[in-house]
């Protein structure tokens, strides 16, 4: 990515202020482009303890990674104390809401699915009833 011939550094490089070479570790995650990414988790993991945890996992796993230590740094600096998971807990009580009325929903079409059956088979039962209304006589 950034190399010794590129004009630009990595944004932990260049927060850091040291030149970013081929061997810069972090250059294929927080490219120049991604400096407030990079100073957003650099506040809460610090340098040494992301490239820990980002070499801690297998490397086809890393970019997923490095994007969910982008969303808890995040978290935890707009709520400092519970980060991640107000907004997780949040998300779930959202989820058991739903599902319980798509529960209520769906009992409520099975009801209207067997009453509607009901009502075709009484349908069918009264067509095929000989009960045929006989016209008044005039008389005769």
């Amino acid at each position: 990515m950034n190399g010794p011939g590129a004009n630009t550094a990595c944004a932990a490089c260049k927060y850091l202020r040291r030149r970013c070479n081929d061997s810069c570790f972090l250059a294929e995650y927080f490219p120049a482009t991604k400096s407030e990414e990079y100073l957003i988790c650099h506040r809460v993991y610090g340098t040494y303890n992301l490239v820990k945890i980002i070499k801690s996992v297998q490397e086809h796993q890393r970019h997923e990674t490095v994007a969910t230590l982008i969303l808890e740094a995040r978290m935890r600096v707009s709520n400092p104390v519970h980060g991640y998971f107000v907004m997780h807990k949040d998300l779930q009580s959202q989820i058991d809401e739903h599902s319980k009325e798509l529960y209520a929903v769906k009992k409520q079409l099975f009801l209207f699915k067997s009453l509607h059956s009901q009502v075709e088979l009484l349908d069918n039962q009264l067509m095929n009833t000989s009960l045929a209304v006989v016209p008044e006589s005039d008389g005769e």
